[in-house]
């Protein structure tokens, strides 16, 4: 967990309290004090060896005629030392305003959500989508849902956010939650419900959709995770069980094992594909540790993955 450290004279406590409080509960950040000692002044504080360091600047903790030149050291170092004027300080101008989170909460948020943003900071989200908040949040990740199962979205969510959930559904959501629950994203699920992903991490839902592809259009479509959600909306719509078979073949190569196998139940009205569904229901659920037996003979039936419409 990252850790924000609050720089403050004795005076400012009862504010550092309250600005502490305000991190806790809206970033990821944990939180430590340092309470300036006699004779000591926040230049004496640039340096703290924190994933962010925050200076609470007041008359009690800003020198009453401060050296321009002192103030160096805080101009020129890395974006994880800003200041927060708790009122009129003496803070030079020679402070960059990058560096001031001056009496807003919001602002101190923004900022400190910043030194967590990964790049690119916005994904998937549609060039339409009204989006002015970004800022107040780790990432914004956009879900498109329309015509996909739960397992899909939990599947695409873990992609967006590089984690390897090859488990069954409820192990997959309990990762994706406990994940979401330490860092603040905001999810947009595009055609589908909304997700419980814990108190920081924000869920929107928007009625837009995407239609799904006819099948023979998905032929040269590369093996990635992109085209596994075209994958699931054409199979979905159609019920072409060589789209199936596609989609359970990419589903197991992305390591996406409970999508593989809602596919595989979905193609079980294919009596001609029930050896082979047995084999790919039966490992996967022995890689699950569920103590499924393989049939022996699964493996004679042949099994068709290239399109032929």
């Amino acid at each position: 967990m990252p850790v924000a450290v609050l720089c403050h004279a004795a005076a400012d406590t009862s504010l550092a309290r309250t600005l502490a409080q305000h991190i806790a509960a809206t970033t990821p950040f944990a939180t430590e004090r340092h309470v300036l000692e006699d004779g000591e002044t926040l230049l004496d504080c640039f340096d703290r060896g924190a994933d962010a360091t925050l200076l609470i600047a007041s008359p009690h903790s800003v020198p009453a005629r401060p050296d321009r030149t002192l103030w160096q050291p805080l101009v020129d170092c890395d974006a994880s030392i800003a200041i927060f004027e708790a009122q009129p300080s003496r803070v030079p101008a020679i402070v960059p305003q990058k560096k001031l989170v001056t009496g807003d909460s919001r602002r101190l948020r923004q900022w400190l959500l910043s030194l967590l943003a990964a790049e690119p900071r916005v994904v998937g989200v549609p060039d339409e989508y009204p989006l002015d908040d970004a800022g107040d949040f780790e990432r914004v990740i956009g879900i498109d849902a329309s015509g996909r199962s739960l397992h899909g979205v939990v599947g695409d969510l873990a992609w967006r956010l590089n984690l390897s959930l090859p488990f069954p559904l409820e192990r997959n959501l309990a990762a994706l939650r406990a994940h979401c629950e330490r860092h603040c994203y905001l999810v947009i699920v595009a055609g589908g419900e909304p997700l419980d992903l814990g108190p920081l991490t924000a869920v929107r839902t928007t009625p837009h959709r995407i239609p799904p592809l006819p099948p023979e259009t998905l032929v040269a479509a590369p093996a990635d995770h992109s085209s596994l959600a075209a994958m699931e909306r054409s199979f979905r719509a159609t019920g072409h069980p060589i789209l199936g078979q596609r989609a359970v073949t990419l589903a197991i190569g992305l390591q996406r094992h409970a999508e593989a196998l809602e596919f595989l139940d979905l193609l079980r009205p294919h009596a001609s594909l029930s050896r082979w569904i047995e084999h790919e229901s039966g490992w996967i659920r022995e890689l699950w540790g569920e103590g499924f037996r393989v049939p022996a003979d699964s493996l004679h039936q042949g099994v068709q993955t290239a399109f032929s419409f």
